[in-house]
């Protein structure tokens, strides 16, 4: 009766030391970096080895402990040729269900198509087996259309309920991949889809391509398949989207930029929100120091804010706004009061010019009314004998 050898055991010690050492592993033999917790699984150099993911570091220490107490294992199947056989089964069984439902969940357009690029007409049907596109240029594209029958004779008809996935063209002869993401469809004799551009150069005129299409909840899957590259480009594009998008939300919003030194008497040309410092629609600053901008004096507590992108030293292009308000305010803050009040006559002994006019007074008022009229007089002579 065959004896089979069951005295594998783990390798275990520091990274450096399993990297320094690059100890062969045996077939299954489990080397354990003790610092880091990570491990790999032979046959082969360690340093040659990929790291094994699906490790379970409190399994693989009671495991080695186990085969400590046990002589390393000579008992039969030890605890650590136990854990990677699990871990190797686990590992299998795990990529067999991702694969699986990799391949239930992706839907094909079909197989093989052929590209016309003498016709940008995608409003009328393109023909058996042919994919046209609006614009020779992929990433100025709007619209694609695709006959109802592929090279192999399948019916595509219904792909006028696909919507919000994602369109992708391999090219048969050299691999080279585009796509796009659909946004609507349209069916009649054949389906009329409106996209967005996601990656790479539509195909050559006559080329043939296989048709692929990926619902939008299968991204995430596509990483680790030939396609990891659309994947790829897929979240860059979604985080590139969202950016502009959250960047467009944001434009003229006031964006503080601190305190603005006004003693050099022009406006800010730096320290804005943009590319290197360039001043955007919305920077404003508050002035620390006192001085003039654009004719305007300014003072502590005043804010400085650009109308407009790159301003410039224009002061139509500036908004300044006095925020150092003082109560009682000066009569030389207050436009054109100072020079009005210079030009109105004194209540105390004015000179008049021109002719002055005031109302005519009751008969018989007691008081001092001013004269009006032509003021006459009359002289009483009293004799006395």
């Amino acid at each position: 009766m065959a004896t089979i050898d069951w005295t594998i055991s783990q390798v275990r010690a520091t990274a450096l030391q399993m990297q320094a050492d690059n100890v062969t592993l045996e077939a299954g033999q489990l080397g354990f970096e003790s610092d880091t917790q990570k491990g790999k699984v032979g046959p082969g150099a360690y340093n040659s080895l990929e790291y094994k993911q699906d490790i379970d570091i409190a399994k693989a220490n009671d495991a080695w402990e186990t085969d400590q107490r046990d002589g390393g294992g000579d008992d039969g199947a030890g605890a650590t040729e136990q854990y990677v056989d699990d871990a190797v089964a686990a590992e299998a069984a795990d990529r067999a269900a991702a694969d699986a439902a990799l391949d239930a969940d992706i839907a094909l357009l079909g197989n093989k198509y052929i590209i016309d690029t003498g016709s940008t007409n995608t409003t009328t049907d393109p023909g058996q087996n042919t994919i046209r596109i609006n614009n020779a240029s992929l990433a100025s594209a709007t619209e694609l259309s695709i006959s109802d029958v592929d090279v192999d004779g399948i019916d595509q008809s219904t792909l006028n309920s696909l919507l919000g996935g994602v369109l992708v063209l391999t090219t048969v002869s050299s691999g080279a991949t585009c796509a796009v993401s659909i946004v609507s469809s349209v069916h009649t004799s054949f389906t009329r889809f409106t996209v967005e551009y996601l990656k790479g150069s539509f195909p050559a005129d006559g080329a043939v391509v296989y048709a692929r299409f990926f619902p939008a909840n299968m991204f995430d899957a596509l990483a680790g398949k030939e396609d990891a590259g659309v994947a790829a480009a897929l979240v860059a594009t979604e985080v590139t989207d969202r950016n502009t998008a959250i960047a467009a939300a944001l434009v003229g919003l006031w964006d503080d930029r601190g305190n603005y030194d006004a003693s050099v008497n022009t406006f800010p040309a730096s320290g804005g929100s943009g590319s290197a410092g360039a001043i955007l629609k919305g920077d404003i600053w508050l002035v620390s120091v006192a001085g003039t901008l654009g004719g305007a004096a300014v003072v502590a507590g005043d804010t400085v804010r650009a109308k407009q992108d790159t301003p410039g030293q224009t002061a139509g292009n500036w908004a300044i706004a006095e925020g150092n308000v003082q109560f009682p305010i000066a009569q030389s803050k207050v436009t054109n009061l100072v020079s009005d009040l210079a030009a109105k006559a004194p209540l105390a002994s004015p000179t008049f010019t021109g002719t002055p006019a005031a109302p005519t007074a009751a008969a018989a008022t007691n008081t001092t009314p001013a004269v009006t009229g032509s003021p006459s007089f009359s002289v009483m002579i009293r004799s006395s004998t």
